[in-house]
C-alpha cells in the first residue's frame, strides 16, 4: 500500500474542507439519532400496568388478605409478600385458568411479566393474543416450579395488541399460593434502538472510510479485493445465523444460560462475575470460575439492554466468525507475506469442517472460541523459529505468542493443553533455534505477558482447583470408544444425522465429523509433492517444515480414530489416565488437523507461486498457483455451503426468547457440582433451620441471604442458606463476627449457629481477598498495554 495525499490546486483543498465539514455534521447527526433513543429510554422509566389485584380470580380459587397470606406463607418466603397486598391460594379443583388479567391492549414495545408465588407443583405462566397476526410477539410460556418462587418473562411486542391476555395455569391438586403478578413497560426498545443505530452507523462509517481510502491511494486495488473476499466469506460462514430461530445444538442451552447468568450476576453488582446466581434455582454455579466467559461479554451487555439470549448468542457466533477471520488473515499474512495465500488460508481455516460442526452442531462455544485464536501461535512460532529472525520478529512473534495463548486459555481449557503440547513439540524439534537467548527470552515475556493479562481468571480457577474437588477432577470413562471410523474422518459429503456416536448404529445417520473436503485434498497434493521429489529443490528450511506440518497433520488425524488404542494407555499406564481420560472425545484432536491442514496449504500455494509453473489451455497459458488456489478455495467454499444448509433445514428450530422458558437446571453433566454431590439430590433443597432453632426471618437477594434467627437449645443448629457449599461464601453476625460454615448432605451451605444464639446472620459469596489483588493487577496491565498502544499510534499518525 503506497500513501498518495496530495493537494494539487486550491480546488483540491476547497474540496476538502467542503468534506471535512460534510464529515462533521453527519457525525453529530448520527450522534444526535443515538442521543435522540437514549434520550427517549431516560425519560420513559419502567411503568407498571398491571398488577394482582387488576387480574380476574377462577371461582374456585381463594382471594387472601395480606394476613391471611403471612400466615400462609413459609417464613422463609414471607420477604416476598408486598406489605399491605394480598394473595391468590389454590388448593384443588383440577386443571383451570386461576388467574387471567383478561384483554389488554399493548402498544409495540418490550414488556416484563413477573410473579411471586410458593407452590408444590408445577404449573404454567402464559400470554396470549389471537387476532393480531402471525408472529405479532415474540415470547414464551414459563414454568411455576416448586423449586424456586420467583420467575418471569419477556415480551417482545412487535404490532399492537388489543386482546393480549396474561394468564396463570393451575396444573393439579397442590397448592398454588401467588403473592404478586406484574406486568411492566420496561421502554428497553428505545435502548434497544440505540443500540442497533450505532452499529449501523459504525457499518456506515466503516465503508465511507474505506471509498475515502481508497480514493486517496491508501487502499490499493488489491487490497479492496481482498476486503470484498473477506466480506463474501463472513457472509458465507454466517449463513445458518440468518434465520428467524436458532438451531438446536447440543450444548446451546448451557452457553444461552451462560449469557443470561452473566447478565443476572452483573445486575447483583458482581463484575467480573464468578458464581451466577440464578442457576440451579438461585442454589448458584462457579460456570464463570471454572470457564472462561470473557468473550461472552458482549452478548450478555446486549441482553441487559433487553435483547432476547437467543439474538444475543447468534451474535456471539457472527462475533466470534469475524474474529477468527480477522486473526487467520492477520497470521496467514504474516508468515506467508501473500495476500492471495492469506486469503486462501482464510477460507479454509473458516470453512473448516470441524470449525463449523462446532458451532452449528455441537455448539461448543469453548472450542470454536479458541479455533479464533490458534492461527496467531502459528503466526508467532513461525516468526520466533525462523533461521533469522529481526527484531520485528521477535516482537511480533512475542505479540502473538501471548496474545494466542491468552485467548486460548480465556476460551477453552482442553484446547489450552493440547495446544500447549504441540507448541511444546515443534519447540523441540527446533530446539537449536527455540533455546537461543533473544527467542527463549521471548517465549518467557510472551508467558508472562500472557499470565498478566489473564491472572484475574486464572486465580480463582486454580483456587478451585485446589480447594473444591469437583465432578470435572474426577476420571471419566475411556475415550476410545468415542473415536471415529475411517469412513467419518475421510467423508466427502457429510449429512447432519441425530447419532452423536458411531457405536449406535454404525455410519447410519451419523454427525458430520471428518476433516472436509478441502483438507482432503491438501492432504493428497502435499503426498503427491512427497512421492514425486517436489519438495527435494525447496529451501532446507521450508522442506522441514513441510515434513514438520505434514507429521503432525498426519499424526492428529490418527488420533480422531477409533482404532487408535487409547484404553490400552490410559488403562495401563496409571499416570496417563487422568489427561487421556479429561479429553473426553478422541475427535478434538480434529482441532490440531484444522489449522495444521490450512498452513500446509499455505505452504503448497506458496512454493507454487514461487515456482512460476504455467499450464498450457488452448492458446493460453495460465499461472499454476492460480489454478492450485483457485481449486483449492472452490472446493472450501461448496463444501462449507452444502455442510450448512442441511443444519439450517434438518436442525430443530428453537424459538427462544426467554431464558426462563428453558430452565436453569440444565448444566451440561453437572461437572462443576461439587463431588458427592448430584444434581437429582439438589433441585429440591429447602431452606430454612435445623430442629429446634427458630427462623424469625429470611431474606434471599441472588447469592446474599440474610436471616434472624435464634437457637434456645443446648446444642448447635445449623442455617440451611439455599445456596451450594463452594469455597468463597462467608458469613458474618450483626457485630461482624465470622461464623462457621459446614456442608450439608446434599451439598448445601450450612452456617453453624452455635447453642443460644439470637441475631441477625449474612451470608454472602466474597471470593477471596488474593482474587481482588489478581483482578487489579490484570485490568492494570492491560489498562498499560492500550495506553502504551494509543500512544504508538498517536506518534505514528504525529510522524
Amino acid at each position: 500500500m503506497h500513501c498518495k495525499y496530495k493537494v494539487t490546486s486550491e480546488s483540491d483543498t476547497e474540496m476538502n474542507q467542503h468534506g471535512s465539514v460534510y464529515n462533521r455534521i453527519r457525525y453529530l447527526a448520527e450522534a444526535a439519532f443515538v442521543l435522540l433513543f437514549l434520550i427517549l429510554f431516560w425519560v420513559h422509566p419502567s411503568k407498571e400496568l398491571l398488577n394482582l389485584s387488576d387480574c380476574t380470580v377462577d371461582e374456585r380459587a381463594q382471594v387472601l388478605s395480606y394476613e391471611e397470606a403471612y400466615q400462609a406463607l413459609p417464613v422463609t418466603e414471607r420477604e416476598q409478600l408486598p406489605e399491605g397486598a394480598g394473595a391468590v391460594s389454590v388448593t384443588d379443583g383440577g386443571e383451570m385458568i386461576a388467574v387471567t388479567s383478561g384483554d389488554l391492549e399493548l402498544s409495540p414495545g418490550v414488556y416484563r411479566v413477573e410473579i411471586t408465588y410458593v407452590t408444590t407443583q408445577e404449573h404454567v405462566l402464559d400470554f396470549t393474543s389471537g387476532t393480531s397476526g402471525y408472529q405479532a410477539y415474540h415470547g414464551n410460556a414459563v414454568s411455576i416450579r416448586p423449586q424456586n418462587t420467583q420467575t418471569g418473562t419477556t415480551l417482545y411486542v412487535l404490532r399492537t395488541l388489543s386482546d393480549a391476555e396474561l394468564f396463570v395455569r393451575y396444573t393439579g391438586s397442590e397448592t398454588l399460593i401467588i403473592t404478586s403478578l406484574t406486568l411492566t413497560a420496561t421502554h428497553q426498545e428505545y435502548l434497544m434502538a440505540a443500540v442497533v443505530l450505532l452499529l449501523l452507523f459504525l457499518l456506515l462509517e466503516g465503508l465511507l472510510f474505506i471509498v475515502r481510502w481508497r480514493r486517496s491511494g491508501i487502499i490499493s486495488d488489491q487490497a479492496l479485493g481482498a476486503l470484498v473476499i473477506l466480506a463474501a466469506l463472513a457472509l458465507i460462514v454466517n449463513f445458518p445465523n440468518l434465520v428467524n430461530y436458532t438451531q438446536m445444538t447440543d450444548d446451546v442451552r448451557f452457553h444461552l444460560l451462560r449469557i443470561a447468568g452473566l447478565a443476572d450476576a452483573w445486575k447483583s453488582g458482581d463484575f467480573p462475575a464468578r458464581m451466577q446466581p440464578t442457576w440451579l434455582e438461585g442454589m448458584g454455579y462457579p460456570v464463570s470460575i471454572m470457564y472462561g466467559d470473557v468473550f461472552l461479554w458482549p452478548a450478555a451487555l446486549l441482553h441487559l439492554i433487553g435483547f432476547d439470549v437467543a439474538f444475543c448468542y447468534k451474535f456471539y457466533i457472527v462475533m466470534i466468525n469475524l474474529l477468527a477471520e480477522v486473526l487467520a488473515y492477520l497470521s496467514f499474512r504474516s508468515i506467508w507475506k501473500r495476500r492471495s495465500v492469506a486469503l486462501l488460508g482464510t477460507c479454509i481455516y473458516l470453512l473448516a469442517q470441524y470449525r463449523l460442526y462446532n458451532i452449528y452442531m455441537r455448539g461448543a462455544t469453548g472450542e470454536y472460541t479458541a479455533m479464533a485464536f490458534l492461527p496467531l501461535v502459528v503466526a508467532a512460532l513461525h516468526a520466533l523459529l525462523s533461521k533469522a529472525p529481526t527484531k520485528e520478529d521477535i516482537l511480533r512473534g512475542r505479540r502473538f505468542l501471548a496474545g494466542g495463548f491468552a485467548g486460548i486459555f480465556l476460551s477453552h481449557m482442553i484446547s489450552t493443553e493440547l495446544t500447549f503440547v504441540v507448541t511444546a513439540l515443534i519447540c523441540l524439534c527446533y530446539a537449536k533455534r527455540t533455546f537461543r537467548k533473544d527467542v527463549i527470552l521471548a517465549i518467557v515475556q510472551a508467558a508472562g505477558m500472557a499470565i498478566l493479562a489473564t491472572l484475574w481468571y486464572m486465580v480463582p480457577l486454580f483456587t478451585y482447583m485446589l480447594k473444591a474437588p469437583m465432578h470435572v477432577f474426577e476420571v471419566f470413562q475411556p475415550i476410545q470408544v468415542l473415536g471415529l471410523l475411517p469412513a467419518q474422518l475421510l467423508d466427502l459429503f457429510p449429512w447432519p444425522g441425530q447419532n452423536p456416536y458411531a457405536y449406535y448404529t454404525g455410519m447410519q445417520s451419523i454427525r458430520q465429523y471428518g476433516m472436509g473436503a478441502a483438507l482432503l485434498l491438501t492432504f493428497g497434493l502435499a503426498v503427491w509433492a512427497l512421492l514425486r521429489g517436489r519438495i527435494r529443490g525447496i529451501d532446507p528450511d521450508l522442506r522441514k517444515v513441510f515434513l514438520l506440518t505434514l507429521v503432525i497433520f498426519t499424526g492428529s488425524a490418527i488420533l480422531t480414530l477409533k482404532c487408535f488404542p487409547w484404553d490400552t494407555f490410559s488403562m495401563g499406564i496409571d499416570l496417563l489416565a487422568r489427561p487421556i481420560m479429561s479429553i473426553q472425545f478422541p475427535y478434538r484432536f480434529l482441532t490440531i488437523t484444522t489449522i495444521a491442514g490450512t498452513n500446509l496449504a499455505c505452504l503448497l500455494c506458496t512454493q507454487a507461486c514461487a515456482s512460476e509453473r504455467r499450464i498450457r489451455f488452448g492458446r493460453s497459458q495460465i499461472p499454476g498457483s492460480r489454478l492450485l488456489m483457485g481449486a483449492l478455495a472452490a472446493v472450501c467454499v461448496l463444501h462449507g455451503m452444502y455442510f450448512q444448509d442441511p443444519v439450517v433445514q434438518s436442525k430443530y428450530a428453537m424459538y427462544l426468547y426467554n431464558i426462563e422458558a428453558a430452565g436453569n437446571q440444565y448444566i451440561s453433566g453437572a461437572e462443576y457440582l461439587l463431588e458427592e454431590t448430584y444434581q437429582n439430590g439438589v433441585e429440591y433443597l429447602t431452606r430454612g433451620v435445623s430442629d429446634g432453632v427458630l427462623l424469625h426471618s429470611y431474606e434471599k437477594n441472588n447469592l446474599q441471604v440474610t436471616a434472624q434467627v435464634e437457637n434456645p437449645q443446648d446444642i448447635a443448629g445449623s442455617l440451611i442458606t439455599g445456596v451450594l457449599s463452594y469455597p468463597g461464601y462467608r458469613a458474618v453476625d450483626e457485630d461482624g463476627q465470622e461464623m462457621a460454615l459446614s456442608t450439608g448432605d446434599h451439598g448445601e451451605l450450612l452456617v453453624e449457629i452455635p447453642a443460644g444464639f439470637s441475631g441477625q446472620i449474612c451470608v454472602s459469596f466474597d471470593g477471596f481477598w488474593f482474587w481482588h489483588v489478581a483482578d487489579v493487577i490484570s485490568a492494570g496491565y492491560l489498562l498499560c498495554c492500550l495506553a502504551g498502544w494509543i500512544c504508538k499510534k498517536r506518534n505514528g499518525f504525529q510522524n
